[in-house]
């Protein structure tokens, strides 16, 4: 009965369901295949839907538009399902959708969404959902090739750009619901803008939630991940785009955490574990900050940062007792993965540079090892790894037999068996070849 209501007068059948007290009674009604799979009807209801704010801009408890809203997504995950069993997990064909029909269709759907009284204020609140949405998946599965919900962050931001919408701090209390995810719907917003002029108030933000502690920053603590990079390229820009310094601008916010990092080292556990949160975000935020200021042909910058980093990593490493997921030495790896880029073009690389890199952290055996294989896969050869190492003095190899390094290392269970044998078989055979010439 409610749909033939639908079908013969939209108005109507939009104010019985503003009528129904419950959100999932509107859900369910809604989510009827003539709407779910028909866009121009989910458009026309989204465009026509009543207000959900009263007159003083407060929510009015409707919930049809906002509904509506998440209907966009949703249609683009059944678009992609019905695609992918339709085409016998044909590439070309999902890859094609990914790309062009469901970034159109977003695109097309959020502009109708802004273009309502209310638009903008359930336009951010929704990208504030999708945002805590995709970090709930990053913690799951780590960063992946393509999201739907990365796609509708990109292009519901885009379109707020377009109507130059800026998303500000407010009072303390929004802050600590949605700190993280605020501030980076705000940044993911000016990123869209023709200038990122709003970089330096932006990073102001930043910094008062690494202080204050905030709880989005502790949730990424507490679940170990670090594959998941794309929260941390966000602030990254900002630092890369800044108007002052941002070797001087990062060092000078790493100095405020110190206190943090301080009750780390000497607080109970069971206290303070959450302590080295915000430093462990920022230095994740530095290293990303590398790669946006490489691609911005930085490259002084880049090498200047990269040593305050390093320098930074190996105090935090060596003074902090409590590493619950063994985040310090894995970072260190991060930063040798960008080290050769940031470092190859300087004529001492591989005599001097490197090497000087290389001996400070000689004597832990997982550091080390982690370390090199991230320089390999990043494109140093083992040739070039044991020139390095034997220009300061050390037999890898002769290290490797005595301490039987590399299976301590495979035992720490982080699933880089094949990694590690495969660069311990070229480090035997380059020995075996040396001492035959």
């Amino acid at each position: 009965m409610l749909d033939l209501v639908r079908q013969l007068d939209k108005t109507h059948y939009l104010t019985i369901l503003d009528t129904l007290t419950y959100p999932i009674l509107v859900r369910n009604a809604l989510e009827n295949y003539k709407i779910t799979q028909d866009r121009e009807e989910i458009l026309s209801l989204l465009a026509n839907a009543n207000t959900v704010l009263d007159n003083n801009g407060k929510w009015n408890k409707r919930t049809v538009a906002p509904l509506l809203a998440e209907m966009i997504v949703s249609h683009a995950h059944d678009l992609l399902e019905s695609v992918t069993r339709c085409a016998n997990n044909n590439q070309n064909t999902i890859k094609k959708i990914q790309a062009q029909e469901i970034p159109e269709w977003f695109n097309q759907a959020f502009r109708v969404l802004l273009t309502r009284q209310d638009g903008n204020v359930i336009g951010i609140n929704w990208l504030i959902e999708l945002i805590e949405r995709y970090q709930n998946e990053i913690w799951r599965n780590g960063d992946t090739e393509w999201s739907i919900t990365v796609t509708a962050i990109e292009c519901l931001s885009k379109c707020l750009a377009e109507k130059d919408y800026r998303l500000k701090e407010t009072d303390a209390e929004e802050i600590k619901r949605h700190g993280l995810s605020k501030f980076l719907a705000a940044t993911l917003i000016a990123e869209k803008k023709t200038t990122l002029s709003e970089s330096d108030d932006l990073w102001q933000w930043f910094q008062k939630l690494l202080l204050t502690e905030d709880e989005g920053i502790k949730n990424h603590f507490y679940s170990g991940q670090l594959t998941g990079r794309w929260v941390y390229y966000q602030p990254a820009n900002l630092l890369a785009n800044s108007n002052d310094n941002p070797v001087k601008q990062w060092q000078q916010t790493w100095n405020k955490l110190q206190e943090q990092r301080n009750r780390a080292m000497y607080y109970h556990y069971s206290q303070e574990n959450n302590a080295l949160a915000s430093s462990q975000f920022l230095m994740q935020t530095g290293i990303c900050t590398l790669d946006w200021l490489l691609d911005y042909q930085k490259d002084e910058l880049a090498r200047e940062l990269w040593q305050v980093l390093y320098d930074a990593l190996r105090e935090t490493w060596l003074t902090q007792r409590n590493d619950i997921n063994n985040v310090w030495p894995r970072l260190i790896g991060f930063l040798f993965a960008r080290e050769q880029k940031i470092f190859k073009s300087q004529d001492t690389y591989l005599t001097k540079i490197l090497p000087q890199h290389l001996k400070p952290l000689w004597g832990n055996s997982y550091l080390i090892t982690l370390v090199s294989i991230n320089l390999n896969q990043n494109g140093l050869s083992p040739q070039q790894l044991m020139e390095a190492f034997q220009a300061i003095g050390i037999d890898i190899l002769a290290n490797i037999n005595t301490n039987n390094l590399w299976e301590k290392v495979t035992n720490k269970s982080f699933h880089m068996t094949d990694e590690v044998n495969t660069l311990l078989n070229s480090f035997i055979y380059l020995a075996k070849h040396e001492s035959l010439v």
